[in-house]
């Protein structure tokens, strides 16, 4: 069980350190790395996996059939 929790949390929180690390370059040096459009997606799909994997880690995988 506590592989699974620590592989979904890798899972979870990488892309978003990454986009976090991404947004302070872009903003320290004033150098568009990503674009809006980009930016927002990454962002839809970074909550899309941390929703799906709270149902997965807490067992409730039915998430979205009712």
């Amino acid at each position: 069980m506590l592989v699974v929790v620590v592989g979904v949390f890798l899972v979870v929180e990488f892309p978003l350190a990454v986009l976090f690390v991404v947004v302070i370059v872009q903003n320290s040096l004033r150098v568009e790395i990503i674009d809006a459009e980009m930016g927002d997606t990454a962002s839809v799909l970074y909550w899309d996996t941390t929703i799906l994997g709270h149902g997965i880690i807490w067992g409730h995988s039915d998430i979205g059939t009712r």
